[in-house]
């Protein structure tokens, strides 16, 4: 009888059946791998958003200047927009408002509308004019409603209260969010003048 040295047709397609499978399953590995990757990259975009939002609306509101410049208050809210007055630049150039230059000065609104929350800026020199806002889309937001609290602990959705008319700032701004994935965020924002 004679010794065979080497592998039947049979034995060589079932190999070839077996390594098939295992590429197979090493692409449907790869692809979910890719996928995973993709979304948290998304997710990572997304919680990037959303911090610059938070940031940009925490800045915003502890920038606001207590000081009324000219006739005009320098904050305004009602429960799903809030407006106010602002150093251009992060750093205050001088502790009192009076000595302020005006061109330093810009208006700053926060709106919700059509699903979107914006950021909306413009020079305060300009601020009779509607078409010098230059507004931005923070996010996609289902809901945006804002409540101010004097510091007579009154809380009401909007701003100044009738009983508070010589406060220019409130003392705290409760903000609640609802994003296009019913995520529900809570923000207790305060004005750098008024604590």
């Amino acid at each position: 009888m004679k010794q065979q040295s080497g592998m039947t047709l049979l034995e060589l397609l079932i190999a070839t059946a077996i390594l098939a499978i295992m590429a197979g399953m090493g692409l449907l590995g790869i692809q979910s791998l890719m996928l995973a990757e993709e979304r948290v990259g998304q997710q990572e975009s997304e919680w990037r958003s959303r911090n610059l939002m938070a940031f940009r609306i925490t800045q915003d509101v502890q920038m606001a200047l207590n000081e009324p410049q000219g006739t005009d208050s320098p904050f305004s809210g009602q429960s799903n927009r809030f407006e106010l007055m602002r150093f251009q630049s992060a750093l205050m150039p001088h502790s009192d408002a009076s000595q302020t230059p005006i061109h330093d000065v810009v208006q700053v609104a926060w709106y919700w509308r059509g699903g979107q929350l914006y950021r909306a800026t413009r020079p305060w020199l300009q601020r009779h004019d509607e078409q010098q806002w230059q507004a931005q889309v923070m996010a996609d937001i289902k809901q945006f409603r804002c409540e101010y609290k004097g510091f007579d602990g009154q809380v009401s959705p909007q701003w100044p209260q009738s009983n508070q008319a010589l406060q220019a700032l409130p003392k705290h701004i409760k903000c609640q969010l609802v994003d296009d994935q019913e995520r529900r965020s809570e923000w207790l924002l305060t004005p750098w003048s008024g604590t």
